[in-house]
């Protein structure tokens, strides 16, 4: 998916993307895919999935502490199924 398809999805995910680039310290495209995963793996809609990033009830770390360039490894979602319904 292409930055211009993804922005289509929406403000919401556009946001929840920025929130994910700050937290796992990743570019966008790797944001959104964490993203498109983790409301995968939760059975919800990537509109839920960023709804729920922007109201910090998911929330995503990378796996190694340090710099932003050290960060810049997959990110491990937690706290997915800790919601659920939207």
């Amino acid at each position: 998916m292409t930055v211009t398809e993804w922005t289509s999805l929406g403000d919401d995910v556009a946001r929840a993307v920025g929130v994910v680039v700050a937290q796992a310290g990743c570019s966008p495209s790797e944001a959104l895919a964490v993203l498109l995963a983790a409301a995968e793996a939760a059975g919800l809609t990537i509109e839920a999935t960023a709804v729920a990033v922007i109201e910090r009830r998911v929330r995503f770390h990378p796996p190694i502490a340090g710099s932003m360039l050290r960060r810049r490894t997959s990110a491990e979602c937690i706290d997915v199924s800790a919601f659920s319904g939207r």
